[in-house]
């Protein structure tokens, strides 16, 4: 009997339910969402031609997979230096990646060096967060990389692998972060940060190795936007100032593309925590502040959706129509006011702001005319620039301090930040092959505008960022030292350099036991804030804590 168009209908019904039950089981289950992501859609990503093309993936990019704890590092130091020099960065968990990988992909790795007495001990330890827990437990990775956003396959996976991914196994976007990107020591608890979540609370020992995970800190359960790598201790008032962008629709909706606040810890109370409506989604990776105002800008590098749809470019890209404008918050009561630049331009990262006696309002950074996200290429070149706003008036003034340096990872003494400061530094690059490595640093006088002195490392020698540390007993701009891991290429060896910051002479080069990977951001922790972490949650006996979710 001839089937009837009815019972056609039926049937096409029939197996389009079946598959729709069969779509939403898979989609449910996490290992079978893995394996429709790792064999169907992986397979239209060209991830061989991908691997042997990335520079992140090769040499001291590539990840290292040991950790280790106190071990004892053999050199001369000075004997009143006390306190933790720390590194993070990306690390991918896995020594062989299948995904198409992007730099800022990898699991959070802290390398540090705890230096006391004239001795050293050397750790490294990746950061225990829910993402890298669980994708170790199943030995893959679930979770979606940044570099995979790329063409139809890499829409999809924004769209419908990644959210469920993260449903199946109780995340959130702001708890499903590598806390890969910096660390932070405030009122008495250790986090690492990263871009798009949360920040991480871990627990330290007294040599600086990680001892325990605490989670994601919420503030008292007030935070509900992203915290970025880049929140800052007023030295006055002991505010945690931050902020963070993001382009998940309904943070969006509610808060806008940027979002800032103050947090005082030691009375658990915020100042102001809002956010900036724009009509487009800049990348504003890092802020500044004075005494009264949380400082963002508005670049020209933007998400673009139509990049979604160009296999293998960026999704933020270069927006030459758009001039950059910074913002002026105040910390009272949260008005804003722009101020154009009138040129297309971006920052990445701030040095340093404050108030003059007149009101005007000086911030430092490296600046530029055209920067490129995707990394792959990496050309882009930053020059240390001031730009003052005069509240009362629209516009920015800029002065370059030195077109010839080509500049980025910028850092003063933290005692000095959103205050009249004097002298900077920042990472001195020649190179434009791989990002996050320079060939030395440089020493900025901010009072003449100009840079003082550029130091060398030695030839075929790479190093991170130039972490300032500050002389014991000291508090001059300049009176510290710069700290930092270099790379030699012809020993495939690691070393930890100290210079003196005031002469530029060099204190110290003592080799590292293992291969220290290129990373993002260092920060120092003097000896006394180590001691009362470590005694706060001696005291508290605990490593939970109430307002941190896993």
């Amino acid at each position: 009997m001839k089937p009837t168009d009815s019972s056609r209908l039926q049937r096409a019904f029939a197996v389009l339910a079946i598959l729709a039950i069969a779509v939403q089981c898979t989609f449910r289950n996490t290992y079978l969402l893995h394996l429709f992501d790792s064999t169907i859609i992986d397979s239209f990503q060209d991830q061989e031609n991908h691997w042997r093309s990335n520079v992140y993936l090769q040499g001291n990019y590539a990840p290292v997979s040991e950790e280790h704890v106190h071990v004892p590092v053999e050199g001369s130091l000075p004997s009143d230096l006390n306190g933790l020099f720390l590194r993070n960065g990306p690390n991918n968990g896995f020594a062989t990646t299948k995904k198409r990988y992007h730099w800022f992909d990898g699991d959070g790795m802290i390398h540090s060096l705890r230096i006391v007495d004239g001795k050293a001990y050397y750790n490294n330890q990746f950061i225990p967060t829910p993402r890298y827990k669980t994708e170790q437990s199943y030995g893959e990775e679930l979770f979606m990389r940044l570099g995979e956003i790329t063409g139809m396959t890499g829409l999809f996976k924004l769209l419908f692998v990644s959210p469920n991914m993260l449903r199946n196994n109780g995340l959130t976007d702001l708890t499903a972060g590598q806390a890969n990107t910096h660390t932070l020591m405030y009122n008495d608890k250790f986090y690492a940060c990263y871009e798009s979540s949360l920040p991480f609370e871990l627990i330290l020992d007294d040599k600086g190795a990680v001892q325990a995970a605490v989670g994601y800190d919420t503030f008292g359960g007030t935070l509900n936007y992203p915290v970025s790598a880049h929140a800052k201790i007023d030295p006055v008032t002991n505010s945690l100032l931050f902020h963070s962008y993001s382009g998940d629709a309904e943070m969006v909706k509610r808060d806008g593309p940027i979002k800032v606040g103050e947090y005082h810890g030691p009375s658990d109370t915020f100042g102001v925590y809002q956010g900036i409506s724009l009509n487009h989604f800049p990348f504003a990776h890092d802020m500044a502040f004075t005494k009264n105002y949380l400082i963002v800008y508005d670049g020209s590098v933007h998400f673009q959706k139509e990049k979604l749809m160009e296999f293998g470019a960026s999704i933020f890209g270069w927006n030459s129509s758009h001039t950059m404008k910074i913002g002026l918050m105040s910390r009272s009561d949260g008005h804003l006011d722009w101020f154009e630049t009138n040129k297309a331009m971006s920052i990445v990262h701030t040095l340093t702001a404050w108030e003059e006696e007149d009101g005007t309002v000086v911030m430092w950074a490296p600046a530029s005319d055209k920067v490129d996200l995707g990394l792959e290429d990496h050309n882009n070149e930053f020059f240390m620039t001031e730009f003052r706003m005069r509240p009362g008036t629209a516009e920015a003034t800029m002065v370059v301090a030195s077109a010839e340096h080509n500049v980025e990872f910028p850092r003063v003494r933290d005692e000095c930040l959103g205050k009249p400061c004097r002298f900077g530094y920042a990472g001195w690059m020649t190179k434009t092959t791989g990002a996050g490595q320079f060939q030395g640093w440089a020493q900025f006088d901010l009072q003449a505008k100009k840079v003082n002195q550029v130091v060398h490392f030695g030839e075929g020698e790479n190093g991170g960022e130039p972490v300032v540390i500050p002389k014991p007993g000291s508090t001059e701009s300049n009176q510290v030292y710069i700290g930092t891991f270099i790379h030699n290429d012809s020993e495939n060896a690691d070393y930890f350099v100290l210079y003196d910051g005031e002469t530029t002479e060099l204190v110290t080069r003592i080799k590292m036991p293992y291969r220290i990977p290129f990373g993002f951001h260092g920060q120092w922790v003097n000896g006394e804030s180590l001691d009362a972490h470590v005694a706060y949650h001696e005291a508290n006996n605990s490593t939970k804590n109430a307002t941190a979710v896993m």
